[in-house]
């Protein structure tokens, strides 16, 4: 499904016109007015993605919105360098690396501090020699290790985002200056229609890509 066919608008439309084009679909669409079930979920599903600025650079870059090991890294790399991107404009690239090593040293230190948890549960549970009838310490302790493990595996899985896409922001050559650089979703519009999707592509000072 293109969800820009879904709603009849160019990759280019701004956020008013994907508005203006799901109020009018909608009308006929919703099946209050005797529109198909079906046609409607696809049709908001297409409106939830474009008018939301990441999800909808997500789409256009891989296609989908699904929660892919891919996909939330791409949407790791994106909030990065929108926080990134809060600070001076010069410093952009420094604030880029800056914030990928701070995420990984918190996240490098939660998994230590949850690996000690889990040693100390499995510490715990091999000294209870003999248990009652209702061992509700081992009980305990299991359920524990069990959620410790989930919060470990987590964090792993978070870490691995973090690398990826750290690795995706530092195929990027951003200039100290960038005049009329368009938004994001320009941006992706363009590398699309010029086939460098998912290349790594330069910011010049007259903010076009190459």
């Amino acid at each position: 499904m293109n969800l820009y066919e879904t709603l009849g608008v160019d990759e280019k439309a701004n956020e008013a016109t994907i508005k203006a084009a799901y109020r009018e679909k909608a009308k006929t669409a919703h099946p209050d007015a005797g529109g198909d079930e079906k046609e409607f979920g696809e049709l908001s599903c297409a409106y939830e993605v474009l008018s939301d600025p990441i999800k909808r650079i997500q789409y256009d870059a891989t296609g989908d919105t699904s929660t892919t090991d891919k996909n939330r890294s791409f949407q790791m790399a994106i909030d990065i360098f929108f926080n990134a991107a809060d600070g001076d404009p010069a410093q952009l690239g420094k604030r880029i690396a800056a914030i990928v090593k701070e995420r990984r040293k918190a996240v490098e230190k939660t998994i230590r501090e949850t690996q000690n948890d889990m040693r100390l549960c499995n510490e715990l549970l091999e000294r209870i020699k003999d248990r009652p009838g209702t061992d509700f310490l081992g009980h305990a302790l299991n359920g524990k290790i069990k959620t410790t493990q989930q919060g470990l595996d987590y964090g792993k899985a978070m870490l691995e985002d973090i690398e990826k896409a750290g690795e995706m922001l530092a195929e990027y050559v951003f200039a100290e200056r960038v005049e009329n650089p368009g938004t994001l979703v320009e941006m992706v519009a363009q590398m699309r229609e010029t086939g460098q999707m998912g290349a790594t592509f330069k910011w010049t000072a007259a903010g076009s890509t190459s």
